[in-house]
């Protein structure tokens, strides 16, 4: 049968790789036509070594061993000989390509079917397009040629499938293509092939105008958790400026949690929808919004651009990337086109959800975004490059401890487990050790039971072979039986006793065995003593004893001298033997009983230690980790405390209009993250220190069952003539109740002796004979009745309930940690105008480390009211500005006391440098919290700031930013000589303008036009690399003449486009906003115009030509 099963399987996997060869050469299914010839003759080598195994297998016939060598010639030969198959049927198809243009896709139908008229069935059609992939001829990319491929083999799958894949890779994602492949895909038809059709409507999915459903649910429940985020924001933020400890602490930890929430939610959708826009919009805000990372955002924000503007290319050019290896020559049918909005090199291009932004100026939306939610709350900012967040450290030394003592406690966990193991084990150790002692103490009782019976088996065939007792016995017991029967029921005795002695010298022996493979702790004393008083040892005085047992069983000789000669030998070596066996036995006893409370006490002192450590690492762990997580909250705390009230109103508003007004009065629920985590390491110590604890609790329990040992043996009967007499008897009654097992009594004493010698194990009658002890050593209830299986279940459950709890607080304890990090994403959210007088966060923000003693100094300071008004003076003003009230030392700052407030505005006019009007300004504006910093007579620095309705202003000393003060003069001043520059950017129109646009990609070129042309007409616009330029009629012919010199110069490089006729207005830019904008109908127009010109083109509207014929 197994001969058969075996010749089963050789022909099943010949036959399997014959098919594969045959199938690989004439399907080619590979595109690749050396990868097609290789897995043809991997299968055809794997068909040889199949064939040449059978013939070994079946046949025995062994092929010569140098035959191994040319293996790799065979391997070639057969490699050469598909490829040149391969090769042939490869001409023959290249014959129809050559017959079509390489770069021309213009073939119709019905000329494509009337070139290839001779092919016949879908392989070679399928080997013409692989052909033409590999040569890249475009021919076989055309929809002419797919439709005539569907027109001839209409339900062919793989053509279906390879129409899809024109659709994702090479055609692009045309929306209109998107009901025909849903409605194909729906048909179910094309099996496996459908996936290349679900790809393509995947990606039109996501890139449709109008959100699909199925993104949209997804979408809002992620804003929902926006605006959960945005609440808790507010709250963390608002709890500080309030006080509120407690929901600072609640917030702290829902803060950290729901923005890994969140960003975990936009990696599910990104890898769900790589090509959504939106998502990626909600990446760009994510990382500049809550992770303040602007390179992070500008990429996601390029992305989504790029998948808005150039939806098509941009997809396709994504999805063929997985294929660019396959397919090195052929390329998209179309090429790509240049983003006119790619990022410049010197700034990153974020949004954003704030109207402004500190580090960033306001830019204009690269993109009209089909989402309702991202155009309503959405603005783009432009950032420097070289801008990057700084590295913020706080409490770095805390957390790393954190981290450490989080990492000490899973060392520590798993260290103590393995020592409670470890004890367990060594408990159970000791446990064998107890039953062992135990067992040789038994074995020497019975050991000494056993000596003394076989002196009384001895005698007994002793007394049987010399008949000293047969005519006493068959006269009182036997009165009315023949000779014939007694001889055969005393021949039956004599068996019987040899049995004894026979089961005797087997005890023996096995009591022997266990003394010499004792395994016994070394505490307990055990081995052969020496017997005093003869000298002799035990192995002598037993092997006399086992001699003449041999000898009284493999002898029947019936002399009683003998027999007396033999008893009398056996009773010397038996007496010694039973003697040497009792001072064993004390021995033995005495170090058992030690053993045993020893034990106890050491264990009991073992399991007290290892409770005590496990006590002390708790109370320790569980205590760094309360006081390392509450002290980082409150130095937190502390450090957010020192930012201005107004500074932190403004900080929690950010998010405000994402916040319902039911989100406004909800609270923050309480987080239980750190309560779990401590929860959890304390439940996983308490269940760690539930082992030793019971069995400490067993041990003392059953301390108390401990019994002592009484070690006194019970004198043996000596052999005499009663015991001989009656040894004999019983033997007798024996043998008869063995010979008659049906026999039935009436005498009670008569039923007890049959009862002994049929039911006893050993059929031993006379051991009522012999005697040993009560209670002869020390027992214990802790091995006794405590079992092994107990023991373990115990430890394994405490261990595996540590351990479950143990998980629990590493996860939670690693969101403690994780929660330590988020510190730094959350004094991002503090703005760069709340350092200036903050010391603690100036530092903090810069990545300096600044101790938790200096923040609380600082907290100090500025909670203590200063004894006096040394360095600022209040004067409070009257309705006619006259002073009313002076508060501080004025004389510090001026030298006189004014009486009304133009004296001090016409002395600091009179002693400074800085611009009369300016200074009058601001003494008449009175702008409420605007600061003034002054520099009197160039050696004393005074600030001036009115209060919010202007009837008090404070003076105060500001020497210590003199520095910082002048350069910002300096700054002001250089700005005033650009006035004239700036006015330019004002708000203004012009009536019949000339607008010129001129591309210029070159950035070193567009700052050569920009700068000629910015000598002779107003440049309104350079963004984009165009440069827009708007002139009167009456400029027309300089600003020609110009435009003709730039275009001789740089022909190819640049495109122009003049048009006039029409109002252009320019918008003023605001303080945020980074360029100016243009409106009119004229400037629309241009741009069309730009749009249809190529670089080298120069295009002249008609308005402008009818203009010039003027």
């Amino acid at each position: 049968m197994e001969v058969y099963g075996y010749s089963a399987c050789f022909l099943f996997s010949v036959i399997i790789s014959l098919a594969a060869a045959i199938y690989v050469i004439t399907e080619m299914p590979m595109l690749n036509l050396t990868l097609n010839c290789m897995i043809a003759s991997q299968y055809i080598i794997i068909f040889i070594i199949l064939v040449l195994d059978s013939l070994v297998v079946t046949f025995e016939i062994l092929p010569p061993k140098f035959l191994i060598m040319f293996s790799p010639l065979v391997s070639i030969l057969i490699y050469v000989i598909i490829k040149f198959l391969c090769d042939r049927r490869r001409i023959s198809i290249q014959q129809f390509i050559d017959q079509f243009d390489n770069n021309s896709t213009d073939y119709t139908v019905s000329a494509i079917s009337t070139t290839l008229e001779s092919l016949k069935t879908e392989r070679q059609v399928r080997l013409l397009i692989y052909e033409g992939l590999q040569s890249g001829n475009r021919t076989v990319l055309s929809p002419a040629f797919v439709q005539f491929c569907l027109e001839k083999f209409p339900k062919s799958k793989w053509i279906v499938s390879y129409v899809a894949f024109l659709y994702a890779i090479s055609w692009g994602t045309y929306p209109r293509v998107y009901k025909f492949l849903l409605h194909t895909l729906s048909l179910d038809h094309f099996g496996l092939h459908n996936m290349h059709v679900f790809q393509a409507i995947y990606c039109l999915m996501q890139t449709a105008e109008s959100i699909s459903p199925v993104i949209a649910r997804e979408l809002d429940d992620y804003r929902c958790e926006v605006a959960q985020f945005a609440s808790i924001h507010r709250t963390f933020w608002r709890s500080v400026l309030y006080s509120d400890s407690e929901s600072f602490h609640d917030a702290f930890f829902l803060f950290h949690s729901k923005i890994k929430e969140l960003e975990r939610t936009l990696k599910i959708l990104e890898m769900k929808y790589p090509y959504c826009s939106s998502i990626a919009s909600e990446n760009a805000l994510f990382f500049a919004d809550m992770k303040h990372n602007f390179l992070r955002s500008s990429q996601y924000y390029t992305r989504a651009v790029q998948l808005l503007n150039n939806t098509r290319t941009y997809i396709v050019n994504d999805l063929f990337a997985s294929y660019s290896m396959l397919f090195p020559i052929c390329q998209p049918a179309f090429q790509e086109e240049q983003d006119n909005n790619d990022s410049n090199v010197d700034e990153l291009r974020f949004i954003s959800i704030t109207e402004s932004h500190e580090h960033a100026l306001r830019y204009m939306t690269l993109v009209s975004s089909h989402d309702e939610y991202l155009q309503a709350l959405t603005h783009a900012f432009s950032v420097p490059t070289a801008h990057q967040p700084v590295d913020i450290t706080f409490d770095q030394i805390r957390t790393i401890f954190l981290k450490l003592t989080f990492i000490l406690t899973i060392i520590f966990f798993a260290i103590v487990c393995l020592i409670i193991l470890g004890m367990t084990n060594e408990n159970e150790v000791d446990r064998e050790m107890y039953n062992s002692s135990v067992s040789i103490i038994n074995s020497m009782m019975m050991f000494r039971n056993e000596v003394h019976l076989a002196r009384q088996d001895v005698r007994l065939v002793a007394n049987i072979l010399t008949d000293q007792y047969n005519e006493t016995v068959k006269n009182s017991i036997y009165y009315n039986i023949s000779s014939t029967e007694w001889f055969n029921l005393v021949d039956r005795l004599f068996n019987l006793s040899r049995s004894h002695v026979s089961k005797i010298e087997a005890m023996l022996h096995s009591h022997i065995y266990l003394f010499n493979t004792r395994k016994i702790n070394n505490s307990i004393l055990f081995e052969y003593p020496v017997f005093n008083r003869s000298k002799y040892d035990f192995v002598y005085l037993y092997s006399g004893v086992h001699y003449i047992m041999e000898f009284m069983l493999s002898s029947r000789e019936k002399d009683p001298q003998i027999n007396i000669n033999m008893i009398n030998s056996l009773d010397n070596y038996s007496i010694n033997l039973i003697e040497l066996c009792e001072d064993m036995f004390n021995s033995l006893v005495v170090s058992h009983d030690e053993w045993v409370r020893l034990t106890v006490k050491k264990n009991i002192s073992k399991f007290v230690k290892t409770l005590g450590i496990i006590f002390i690492a708790a109370v320790f762990i569980i205590g760094i980790h309360v006081f390392s997580m509450m002290t980082m909250q409150e130095n937190m705390f502390a450090v957010i405390k020192t930012i201005q009230p107004s500074m932190l109103k403004s900080i929690s508003s950010i998010y405000d209009k994402l916040i319902t007004h039911e989100m406004h009065q909800k609270q923050v629920p309480h987080d239980v993250t750190f309560v779990r985590s401590i929860l959890s390491v304390t439940l996983a110590f308490i269940f760690l220190m539930a082992a030793p604890v019971f069995m400490i609790s067993l041990q003392v329990e059953y301390d108390k069952t401990i019994t002592p040992a009484n070690q006194t043996l019970m004198d043996m009967v000596d052999p005499n003539n009663i015991t001989q007499f009656v040894t004999f008897s019983v033997a007798i009654l024996e043998s008869y109740f063995r010979l008659n097992d049906n026999v039935t009594f009436n005498s009670n004493e008569i039923a007890f002796i049959y009862d002994m010698a049929m039911n006893s194990t050993k059929g031993r009658m006379y051991y009522m004979f012999n005697s040993s002890c009560d209670n002869c050593y020390t027992t214990t209830d802790y091995y006794d009745k405590f079992s092994k299986a107990t023991m373990w279940t115990a430890t394994y459950s405490s261990i595996l309930l540590a351990l479950l709890f143990l998980v629990i607080f590493i996860v939670n304890g690693y969101k403690v940690i994780n929660i330590s990090r988020s510190v730094e994403d959350i004094m991002k959210f503090v703005p760069q105008a709340a350092r200036k007088s903050n010391p603690v966060l100036n530092g903090i923000m810069v990545g300096v480390r600044t101790p938790i003693r200096e923040v609380t100094e600082f907290v100090d300071c500025i909670r203590t009211e200063p004894s006096d008004l040394e360095f600022f003076a209040i004067i409070c003003l009257g309705q006619v500005e006259n002073v009313i009230e002076i508060k501080g030392d004025i004389t510090r700052f001026f030298p006189f006391v004014p009486n009304f407030l133009s004296e001090i505005r016409d002395y600091i006019i009179n002693h400074t440098n800085e611009n009369r009007d300016s200074v009058m300004a601001f003494f008449d504006q009175k702008k409420p919290l605007e600061t003034r910093s002054v520099a009197i007579d160039n050696d004393k620095e005074i600030a001036l700031t009115f209060s919010r309705k202007g009837a008090i202003l404070l003076v105060k000393d500001d020497t210590h930013h003199h520095a910082e003060n002048n350069r910002l003069r300096m700054v002001e001043q250089l700005q005033s000589t650009v006035k004239e520059i700036k006015d330019k950017k004002k708000n203004f129109q012009i009536l019949n303008s000339i607008v010129a646009i001129v591309d210029v990609p070159n950035k070193e070129l567009h700052k050569e036009i920009c700068g000629k042309l910015e000598k002779i007409v107003n440049v309104a616009d350079t963004r984009f690399r165009k440069i827009v330029s708007i002139c009167e009629p009456e400029k027309s012919k300089i600003l020609t003449d110009l435009l003709k010199n730039i275009y001789e110069n740089h022909k190819n490089e640049i495109k122009i486009v003049i048009h006039c006729g029409g109002n252009v207005s320019v918008l003023a830019c605001a303080p945020a906003i980074e360029k100016s904008r243009l409106f009119g109908d004229t400037y629309d127009q241009a741009k069309l115009l730009l749009h249809r010109a190529n670089y080298g083109d120069v295009i002249l509207s008609p308005q402008f030509k009818q203009l010039m014929n003027q």
